[in-house]
């Protein structure tokens, strides 16, 4: 015996079709929360209209210091040399809260200094899909940047303001300038981001 379909079952069948197709399709930044928009989110925002530094990424860490360096304050378009791979962020400055800007998001895994925050969506330029992590480095000339993927990364890694003396913000509370939020408040001056 053939079964019948009736028009709504064949609308269901239509409209689940259609959820899947746009899954598929839509974009991965999207499920990213906005970060906060602040200088450093618009310095990133703004160095998209600046030409990229070109780099390549390495296959070992013992290698990114000296074959795969990414300088603060500037753009860089990153060639992927494997589906994990490695540059070295240049930190001129010590004890300071920096920026990591990415896209696509995701690409970025992890530092070899500190943890880094949860993954944003830039705030100050939503629209480009721009992932924003925050990071506080502390004493080191260099970090190692491990990068996931295939094909090309485009990366902003940026200082946020003067360099930190270990103050802390208040629970809840406002700190003084410079800080980046801390346990739901303001850092105080030359505070830092708690991770």
């Amino acid at each position: 015996m053939r079964a019948v379909r009736s028009p709504m079952n064949r609308r269901f069948n239509l409209l689940v079709l259609g959820l899947v197709t746009f899954a598929a399709c839509s974009d991965s930044s999207s499920g990213l929360s906005a970060g906060t928009a602040d200088a450093l989110s618009q310095a990133a925002c703004d160095s998209l209209s600046t030409e990229a530094t070109s780099v390549t990424s390495v296959l070992s860490k013992d290698d990114a210091i000296a074959d795969a360096l990414v300088q603060t304050d500037l753009p860089n378009l990153i060639t992927l040399a494997g589906p994990v791979s490695y540059v070295a962020l240049e930190v001129p400055t010590p004890h300071t809260d920096y920026g990591i800007f990415v896209t696509p998001p995701g690409s970025v895994t992890a530092t070899s200094t500190t943890t880094l925050s949860e993954e944003h969506l830039d705030a100050s330029c939503p629209e480009e899909g721009l992932g924003d992590l925050r990071v506080h480095i502390h004493e080191f000339e260099y970090s190692i940047l491990t990068l996931e993927g295939e094909g090309q990364v485009w990366l902003y890694f940026g200082a946020a303001g003067e360099p930190g003396h270990g103050g802390h913000g208040g629970e809840g509370g406002e700190g003084g300038h410079g800080g980046e939020h801390a346990h739901g408040g303001e850092a105080g001056h030359g505070g830092h981001l708690e991770i």
